[in-house]
């Protein structure tokens, strides 16, 4: 199982994939599948759209990835605006 960690990116448009990329991947280094990732990966990237949303061009977004007993979650903010993305994973053998 991964360590939680944080990361903080810029919220402009250019950066934002940086979100998804890191979820999916964090996804199957906590024994998801690749299939889990994509889930991940397109949760997070609406949840990164929804946070963002009139963002000033030199806000940050923050993301907070912690695994859990089930999955993972991954709690999202810029600014004002936050959400949390949960993900049940199917661990690999």
């Amino acid at each position: 199982m991964p360590q939680p960690f944080e990361l903080t990116v810029p919220a402009a448009t250019l950066f934002r994939p940086l979100a998804s990329d890191v979820a999916a991947r964090y996804a199957e280094l906590a024994g998801g599948s690749a299939a889990d990732g994509s889930a991940l990966a397109t949760a997070v990237a609406a949840a990164v759209e929804t946070v963002t949303a009139d963002a000033p061009a030199d806000a940050g977004l923050a993301l907070s990835f912690r695994p859990q007993p089930e999955g993972i979650e991954i709690d999202l903010r810029c600014g004002t605006r936050q959400t949390t993305v949960r993900r049940a994973l199917v661990t690999q053998s």
